[in-house]
């Protein structure tokens, strides 16, 4: 901070300091009263007491008509110097008129001239250097000047019995009052100092608290860094994993595809093959052959044609399923029906191997789902029941409800599986099983029969023992909640 700008920085303050010169000067007009009052009753000083009211009036004016001043024209430096000056008059004109008309010894010997160092300091009050200058010189000047009209009263015993009564002793006092006014001077030079040392901790303090802060900002950004980095890392490890997934999963599509691709060049071709070498048989020696030799050949035909017509209906299926835009038809689906649907269907494959089919279901029981994926699900199941069921055994097929769910469940008591058989049931594998009387398997049906379940938020579970059957249990959902991929 320069200096030159100290009365600036203080400026509120002087206003501060002028209004409490104001409030001082209303405590000095109540001492002076209580002084005029003791002097007319006490000492009955008359002709006084009325000189020191007049003065005491005008007092009262003059701090009244300041007040004024300093509230309308606040920081005003011309009322500063005003106010200075006429405090040094007015009491320079009491300190006259009290020596003139009362006592000559009051020039050098009364306690008011103590007032002229308060006046003095009243320019401190104010904050500002050079009114103290002006106020020091303006009191010397008028209290010499008093001084100079009041020595003609002075008699000559007066100075031999007064010490300092003369002008020696004149000069001394207003030597102390040049040395008041330096000391006073020194004040707001002391004061800006201090300001400047004030400033000076205060911008080392800042400068202190700024690296500070920078320190902090400069961790808080490298652990947003460290955090950003992580984050990064993170989701590229995600993505790595879901990467290496997709990988995972396309390398199984492409093993899927090629199985369907050998299903379709090996086991879809067998039954037409079949069939077009019976069919050449039948057109080559038709006549030749016995009534019971033809019903033999069109019972193969016909067998081997079920045959790809079930295959061909399973890979429809599956297609289906891996289709992605095809939309499930959501609506309520009796269950019974369908089961009785599918018993239908394959009523001549069970009554050829002569296994009876039992069926327990509620007629009304009703699910509120893909009626399709319902009629798809049984008819595997019951296809792989007959498939695997020993000539003369039986199938169970049954439905039920329990609570927000309903249970299908397909029991045969045929071959039944291996643990490690059971594991490999729901993926094409290369190895497939064929029924008891060597009827063809590809693994699609059951690979359908768990899409299926897993789309509709349902369950499929197997319990299996060689030599005693299987059981095929699927639990789904009554409100369908089918996730569309």
């Amino acid at each position: 901070m320069e200096r030159t700008h100290f009365s600036y920085f203080f400026k509120e303050d002087a206003k501060w300091g002028e209004q409490e010169i104001v409030r001082f000067r209303w405590m000095l007009i109540f001492v002076i009263i209580i002084f005029i009052g003791y002097r007319f009753f006490v000492l009955e000083m008359k002709d006084w007491t009325v000189v020191a009211f007049l003065f005491a009036s005008v007092f009262v004016i003059y701090n009244s008509v300041l007040n004024f001043l300093i509230k309308k024209y606040k920081g005003s430096i011309v009322i500063s110097y005003f106010s200075s000056s006429i405090d040094i008059l007015i009491l320079s004109g009491y300190i006259y008129v009290y020596a003139s008309q009362i006592n000559p010894t009051a020039i050098s010997t009364s306690s008011t001239i103590l007032l002229y160092p308060v006046l003095i300091m009243f320019s401190v009050l104010r904050y500002n250097g050079k009114l103290v200058i002006y106020s020091t010189v303006f009191a010397i000047v008028v209290y010499n000047l008093v001084f100079y009209l009041v020595m003609p009263e002075v008699t000559p015993d007066m100075l031999d019995n007064i010490a300092s009564m003369g002008w020696d002793g004149q000069v001394f006092r207003s030597s102390y009052l040049a040395l008041m006014g330096y000391f006073m001077f020194s004040i707001p030079k002391m004061i800006n100092r201090l300001m400047d040392r004030q400033m000076a901790i205060t911008n080392k303090q800042n400068d202190t608290e700024l690296k500070l802060a920078l320190e902090k900002q400069k961790k808080k950004l490298a652990m947003s860094q460290l955090e950003k980095e992580r984050a990064l890392n993170e989701k590229l490890n995600e993505q790595s994993s879901l990467i290496k997934e997709q990988k995972e999963k396309l390398e199984e599509a492409n093993k899927t595809k090629d199985r369907l691709f050998s299903i379709v060049g090996h086991d879809l071709r067998s039954p037409f093959s079949v069939q077009c070498s019976l069919t050449e048989l039948l057109v080559t020696d038709f006549d030749g052959m016995t009534k019971e030799e033809k019903l033999e050949i069109i019972n193969a035909i016909n067998k081997t044609a079920h045959q790809g017509i079930g295959l061909l209906s399973n890979l429809l299926d599956w297609a289906r399923t891996q289709n992605k835009s095809d939309s499930n038809f959501l609506g309520p689906v009796n269950v019974n029906k369908i089961i009785n649907e599918a018993i239908s269907l394959y009523y001549n494959k069970a009554k050829f191997k002569e296994i009876e089919i039992l069926a327990e279901c509620d007629e009304e029981l009703i699910v509120f789902t893909d009626g399709n994926m319902v009629e798809t699900l049984i008819r595997n199941l019951l296809s792989n029941a007959i498939k695997f069921s020993s000539r003369g055994g039986s199938v169970e097929v049954n439905a039920l409800k329990k609570g927000n769910h309903i249970y299908i469940k397909v029991k045969d008591n045929g071959v039944g599986m291996t643990k490690e058989q059971v594991e490999k049931l729901f993926v094409i594998d290369k190895v497939t099983t064929e029924g008891t009387e060597n009827e063809p398997g590809t693994g699609i049906g059951l690979m359908i029969c768990k899409e299926l379940v897993d789309k509709n938020n349902g369950s499929i579970e197997v319990s299996s023992t060689p030599g005693k059957g299987s059981e095929f249990t699927v639990k789904l959902p009554i409100f369908s909640n089918i996730i569309q991929e």
